[in-house]
């Protein structure tokens, strides 16, 4: 089995997502910086090609 790949990324990033949402649904202070936050947003890149004027 390959342990290596894409995924691997959203392996990591998945419970850090949770704590997220956990936090804004229970109105608790964010378990990450605000930057780091922004980083694990799901249309991250989208949001960076409007701001940079590129077609998305």
């Amino acid at each position: 089995m390959d342990i290596d790949g894409p995924w691997l990324a959203g392996l990591a990033s998945t419970p850090l997502c949770a704590e997220v949402i956990a936090s804004r649904m229970c109105d608790e202070p964010m378990p990450l910086e605000a930057p780091l936050v922004d980083h694990l947003h799901p249309g991250r890149r989208i949001i960076s090609a409007i701001i940079r004027g590129e077609n998305a």
